[in-house]
């Protein structure tokens, strides 16, 4: 009786096993829809797609669908899914897809094309029996299992376009999402992500990044390969515009040179009266090209620096200054920095540096008396190791002596005298003071002195006074003079 009892125990348990296995395939088997349309169940965490209540024309199979126990991978597409659907135009088949049940896509009228994106999926009878006549089946090129013996239906390979970065260094690549079939038109996209490279432009997009490749222009329709277009940045290297102002010398052509090069170094042009210096990239001359390390990343103007070499000085005047002074003067020289002035006591004898002033003017010191000298100037200028000298000026000559004094006046000096006056003579002891009752008579003596002015004692306002001067210098033990001031006449009547 015992063991009736526990073979009866035995049999409810499994038959509760049972109905709970019973119940929790029903659960699973329940057909339920996404809020997108799509009618699935559930079986082993993995989702199969029953039918379809939406009215999209272009659908892509979800790869997973929210459920209630979490995201279910999406896996099939049952029999019989779509079938019967009117406005199905097209239809993306993802690589999560392991197969298609019989009669799948069944008598859909519109449906043209069907895309697969992974391997070829298991795939039932008369998949796409009753569809459109001008339905195409086609897969992405690479993927395999899709011959006709393989795959059981006519499928032909699509391709993609896709755009490769090289060399850029700002900005994004564009992305083409279409999928192409052979000798599809294919219009390449423009530089919408703004691709720079510096020292380049972007010309369109080239097959071969190193320049071996076609090249197609942003917006040009090409004809899809049988195989992914693979597309890159076609970068030209710029060139730029070098040109160069001679400044009044030979003139140059402006050149092109590439980012990133050195500038050819011309050949030195020539200006008369000038030496070429260099190149510089400023007006002002003062930023020198250098041509062994500048290299070009813009459009250039070059500027040409010159030495001026000096002009011969004009004019050159020598005239007696003093006792043992000679001064001479000449006209400013173009160019010239400094003048160096040379002398010879002959006129065909050798002339010898005597001094260098900036100015144009010198006064030769410590002459002997009376003798003549003779003298030439020359420019000079120099720019870093470079030195120049003009050639020398014509000869000038003078003698150094006593300079008659000059400014000699001669009025009347409160209550009755008599008063002259003169300015200093170079060199000069000192002055000698003459009178005479007449301009042809005899000149006395009325004084010696070194002020440069005198008051006539005797002098009276009734009678003709005629004054002169000289200038004297007393050398060793003998007097030495200059020549006469003019005759000054001073009379005044009593009034």
């Amino acid at each position: 009786m015992k063991k009736k009892m526990t073979i009866i125990l035995g049999g409810v348990i499994l038959v509760g096993f049972i109905l709970a296995a019973v119940v929790l395939a029903s659960q699973n088997f329940l057909i339920k829809t996404t809020t997108d349309g799509y009618e699935y169940t559930v079986w082993a965490e993995k989702a199969s797609i029953k039918g379809y209540v939406g009215d999209q024309r272009v659908l892509e199979i979800p790869e997973a669908i929210n459920t209630e126990d979490g995201e279910m991978g999406v896996i099939e597409i049952a029999r019989g899914a779509f079938s019967d659907n009117e406005n199905l135009e097209k239809i993306i088949i993802g690589k999560n897809i392991e197969s298609i049940g019989s009669l799948a896509f069944s008598d859909c009228p519109s449906l043209v094309k069907v895309e697969f994106l992974g391997e070829a999926p298991a795939m039932g009878s008369k998949v796409f029996s009753g569809s459109n006549e001008e339905l195409s089946i086609l897969y992405e090129h690479g993927k395999q299992g899709y011959s006709q013996e393989e795959f059981g239906y006519e499928a032909s390979p699509f391709f993609r376009v896709r755009y490769n970065d090289h060399g850029s260094e700002s900005g994004e690549m564009p992305q083409d999402m279409e999928r192409y079939q052979e000798n599809e038109e294919v219009k390449t996209l423009e530089n919408i992500g703004n691709l720079e490279k510096t020292g380049h432009t972007f010309t369109g997009w080239t097959t071969d990044p190193n320049g071996e490749g076609k090249i197609y222009q942003e917006g040009e329709s090409v004809l899809m390969p049988r195989e992914n277009l693979v597309l890159y940045p076609n970068w030209v290297i710029n060139k730029y515009d070098i040109v160069f102002h001679s400044n009044g010398g030979e003139k140059l052509d402006a050149i092109e040179v590439e980012y990133g090069s050195l500038i050819p170094e011309p050949e030195e042009i020539k200006k008369k009266g000038y030496v070429f210096l260099d190149w510089y990239e400023d007006r002002d001359l003062k930023t020198q090209w250098n041509f062994e390390a500048g290299k070009v990343t813009k459009d250039l103007e070059l500027y040409a620096k010159w030495f001026e070499l000096p002009k011969t000085p004009g004019n050159l005047r020598a005239k007696t200054y003093g006792y043992d002074q000679i001064s001479l003067s000449w006209n400013k020289s173009s160019g010239a920095q400094s003048y160096e002035v040379l002398r010879s006591d002959k006129s065909s004898g050798e002339f010898k540096k005597i001094g260098e002033t900036k100015s144009a003017a010198y006064i030769d010191k410590g002459l002997a008396y009376q003798k003549v000298y003779y003298y030439k100037v020359r420019a000079l200028a120099s720019q870093g190791d470079l030195e120049a000298q003009s050639d020398y000026s014509k000869a000038a000559s003078a003698k150094a002596e006593l300079l008659v004094p000059g400014g000699f006046v001669a009025g009347r000096h409160e209550p009755a005298k008599m008063k002259i006056s003169w300015n200093k003579s170079v060199g000069a002891t000192g002055y000698e003071v003459y009178r005479s009752g007449s301009p042809s008579g005899s000149f006395s003596l009325m004084t010696k002195t070194s002020s440069t002015s005198y008051v006539d004692p005797e002098g009276t306002w009734n009678k003709g006074n005629y004054y002169r001067v000289r200038a004297y210098r007393k050398v060793g033990d003998k007097d030495i003079y200059s020549s006469f001031t003019a005759i000054k006449r001073l009379w005044q009547s009593r009034g």
